[in-house]
This record gives C-alpha cells, structure tokens and sequence, in this order.
C-alpha cells in the first residue's frame, strides 16, 4: 500500500506541514445579541425540489453509479461541470491520482459443519485471495474492540465482526496484526449485504454477508460446532484519475484580501446506485449555486464537487494541500453537504458540539427560526476534515438516521424532497448572510 500510495502520501504529508492540528483549533463563538440581530433572507421560493431531485435520478441511476476512478464517476464529474456553466460560472477541473480498484468474483462458501453458498460482498480494495480461495475456521469476536482483539485466538482464523462506528480499516489491521487471515463483516441493523471503500489495499481479505447469515452462522459458533468457511475474492487494482469540480461566483469588488466561502459535497460513490450518500448533497449543492450565483455578493464562492471522498477525503485532501497560506487566510469558513436526503432529523456537525465555529452558530440559528428537528454532534469522516485541520471554521449538514448507508437500497426512492429543501434553504441564508457581511465575521474567524 505504502509503495503504490507513494505519490499521495507525499501530498498528505505536505499538507500536514501547512495544517494545525485539529484538536488544539479553539473556534469563536457568536452571542445572543449577535444572533439574534441577524435577518436571514428568504430563499424559499427560489428553491426547487424537483429540480433536485432529477440531479439525483441522474447520478444515482444504476448500481455502481459512480465508484471512484471509474467511468461512473466521470460521467457524473462531466454532469456537475455541465451545469455549473449553464449557470454562468467559472469552472475548472482540478484532477489527482487515485487507486482504481475492481473486482470481478466474491464468493463465501460454508463448508462445515453444513455445506451451503452465502450471498456476499467484497469492500472495496479488499485484498485477493489465492484463485482456489482460503478456507479456514470462523472465529466471531463482536464489535471488534482492541480488548476483543487481544483476547481471542484468531490466527490462522477468519474473523467475523459485526460493524458499528470503528473505521473499517482499523478493524482490519488489528485483524492482521492478530493473525488472522481474512475478515467478514454484518450489519446488525440492516437484512442485507453492504459496501465500504476502505482508504487503500487491504492486507487480508474482507468481505460483508447479511445479518440473518451471520446469526446462522454464529448459533452454529454458540453451539459450539467448529465452523469453516471458504471465502474467495478476485480482483485488481490500477491507477486512475478523480477529480475535483470547482465552479466559481467572484465577489463584487475583486482584491486580494477578498474572503472566500467553501461550500463543498463529494460525488462519488461505493459499490452502489449512491443516492443519499451522495446524490443527494450534490442536487443541494447545484440547487444552492444556482441561487446563489444570481446574488450580489461581498465574498467569493467556491462550489466544490469532490471526488474520491469515499476512500479516504482524497479530492477534499488535494484540493487543501494546493492552498497557499493566503488562500487558507481568505477563506472566511467551508460548508460541507454529505447525506441530505434520509432521515427526520438534521444533524449539524461540528469540530467540538460543545465549542463550535461561528458558522454552525449562524446555522443553528437558522435551523432554529426554520422550525426543524435537529440535533448537534462531533463527526471525523467527511470532506470538512482537511479544511478543519487547516484551522478553517466548517459546518457539515446531513440528514438522518440513514437505515440503507452504504447498500443496494439507496436508491432515489428513498430520497425525501422536504429533507433536500431544508438543507437547501438552511445552506442559501446561510451563505447569504456571511458573503454579504464578510467583514462582521472576520474578528471572530479562527
């Protein structure tokens, strides 16, 4: 992994050079007073959920619609550049290396102490295994904690592991370091299969069943019968290109010290049609630039279509490692989109939900006057991390719960309209709010 990646982790390492750590940012808070006096202009007539909602129907509408390094993703890059130019915008691609992975047979087999096929799915850049496969005794081990780890006898096993927040990749390593030879991973939420692109080639096999199998086979482990299993994978992997789509609404007096807003969603996908995860924040984004880029602004807008989020923030990770230290200083705060279309309740996602940044304030002062439910909470895992790390205020709106993430069932159908207007309409004022007063928010930036 360390060889293939070497050209992109040179890149991570030179953003590392120009970012803080994240941990020790400490972002300005707004007062009441400040809150309050702000007058949010209404949007909400100038926002179309149909209009969104075709977007989705488009991006998401075959399975594995848009995988990273794939045809998929360029079709759905040369879609979201289309439009941002039928708005008048100016627009340029900015494309970066990525590993292309592909995988052309999965296949997982009981063996004992019954023989039967169990229906799977491979993650992506799942390491292969030999053509004949690997067969080898099942060893179930929970959740997959470090204590889980170190306690069981797995080398030389396969370990089965139902998921939950823990990264894939770490369960993954822990497996290897451990000695295992392969992992299986369920959802204990959802009936069927699913998929996750891991941030790179794996060292061991893994691969994900449905829940009603992995209860089979682990009554079989309870009752205590030695159970095998053959598992198989067979794949490659080469490299390609993403890319990332950057459209641009240039402010009414140009300068050098004009601040910048990010407002950014990623338009890949996994080994699914993709609609909520991210279709969706994609419509909200094209609907968001095309209201915005009728407006007279006081600040630059970037609209970003990242690619490559799914295996590890790649495109959101290039795009900050191009930044100059000016650029970073300009950019007034970076809105992230990611998952808009599933669930009843908004979540606002910020670096620390007891210390956040002056835009999640201004946002939930909007959700708040909107009248929607909405809850606050910390989330590590999408395109505004590498703008956080680099001491840029962010907010992240997504939707939930979100019962199909990452499976066949997220689909357009499961797409809500209402969710896509609300994140709209929340993402439009405040956007509006802070280009058209950049400077009554430069004092408490960072």
């Amino acid at each position: 992994m360390k060889k293939i990646f070497l050209f992109l982790s040179l890149i991570v390492f030179s953003t590392l050079n120009l970012l803080i750590t994240s941990q020790n940012l400490v972002f300005a808070r707004l007062n009441k007073s400040d809150l309050s006096s702000i007058k949010f202009k209404d949007f909400s007539k100038n926002i179309s959920k149909d209009r969104m909602f075709e977007h989705i129907k488009y991006l998401a509408n075959t399975d594995n619609a848009r995988i990273t390094g794939t045809d998929g993703e360029k079709r759905a890059s040369s879609y979201i550049k289309n439009e941002f130019q039928k708005l008048g915008l100016t627009v340029e691609e900015q494309f970066f290396p990525v590993i292309r992975y592909k995988c052309s047979q999965t296949k997982v087999t009981l063996i004992s102490p019954e023989k039967e096929d169990i229906y799977s799915c491979a993650l992506t850049y799942s390491a292969p295994t030999p053509p004949e496969g690997i067969t080898a005794e099942v060893c179930y081990i929970d959740a997959g904690t470090t204590k889980d780890f170190q306690e069981a006898d797995i080398k030389g096993k396969l370990v089965l592991i139902k998921r939950n927040r823990n990264y894939f990749d770490s369960k993954i390593l822990y497996a290897y370091k451990y000695g295992a030879v392969g992992i299986i991973f369920y959802d204990p939420e959802t009936s069927c299969t699913f998929d996750a692109e891991l941030y790179g080639p794996s060292k061991i096999p893994a691969l994900s069943i449905s829940e009603p199998d992995a209860s089979y086979i682990k009554n079989l482990l309870f009752s205590n019968k030695k159970v095998k299993i053959n598992i198989k994978v067979i794949s490659e992997t080469t490299i390609k290109n993403s890319s990332n789509i950057i459209a641009t609404k240039k402010a009414n007096l140009n300068s050098t010290d004009t601040k910048t807003l990010i407002i950014g969603a990623h338009y890949d996908g996994v080994n699914t049609p993709a609609a909520n995860d991210n279709a969706s924040g994609i419509a909200v984004l094209l609907e968001t630039a095309g209201i915005l880029s009728k407006e007279n602004l006081n600040c630059n807008i970037k609209f970003i279509a990242f690619g490559a989020e799914e295996i590890g923030l790649k495109g959101s990770t290039y795009y900050v490692s191009k930044l100059t230290t000016r650029d970073i200083n300009n950019i007034i705060s970076m809105i992230n989109i990611d998952m808009a279309g599933v669930g009843n309740t908004l979540y606002l996602h910020t670096l620390n939900s007891l210390n956040p940044s002056f835009v999640a304030d201004i946002s939930e002062e909007c959700i708040k006057r909107s009248g929607y439910n909405y809850t606050i909470f910390d989330q590590d895992s999408s395109d505004h991390v590498p703008f956080e790390n680099a001491g840029i205020p962010f907010v992240y709106f997504e939707y939930g719960p979100c019962d199909n993430y990452h499976t066949d069932n997220d689909v357009p159908s499961k797409i809500s309209k209402n969710n896509l207007f609300n994140v709209c309409n929340v993402v439009t004022k405040v956007a509006f709010e802070i280009c058209s007063n950049p400077k009554k928010y430069l004092n408490i930036q960072r």
